[in-house]
């Protein structure tokens, strides 16, 4: 396994690909809801974010763990799970990472996206130019 430095960020390069994205392991992808799947309308559930919204579903297309990673609790964490399901976005866990316990709130994850830190280009996690 090959490390490259592309701007800013490392990937890995393999010959086990599909649809552009690297699958020699699963990775852990925690995704945040408001701002980032959709626009940030909270408590309501605002528009979906399209391009967002295929980027995690090529991570599990590529065989990822994706964990719903927001600051929604009760009622709004319900109607924002209902929404991901109606929609069919997948998912395997919401604010938990039970492979990999770290005894904090803090999820284990190997990629993390939100709005607030500044989104990473898809082509630097493997997901090719323009996903």
């Amino acid at each position: 396994m090959e490390l490259i430095r592309n701007k800013g960020s490392f990937t890995t390069t393999t010959s086990m690909r599909i649809a552009g994205l690297d699958i020699s392991r699963c990775r852990y992808i925690a995704i945040d809801f408001d701002g980032t799947l959709v626009t940030n309308k909270y408590p309501d559930i605002g528009e979906p974010i399209p391009k967002n919204i295929e980027i995690l579903k090529r991570h599990h297309l590529a065989g990822d763990k994706i964990i719903i990673w927001t600051c929604r609790q009760g009622k709004e964490l319900s109607r924002a799970v209902e929404w991901l399901e109606e929609q069919s976005i997948p998912f395997d866990w919401v604010n938990e990472n039970p492979e990999f316990e770290t005894g904090s709130r803090k999820i284990y994850a190997d990629i993390y996206y939100d709005d607030r830190n500044g989104f990473i280009f898809p082509e630097n996690i493997g997901l090719g130019e323009g996903a």
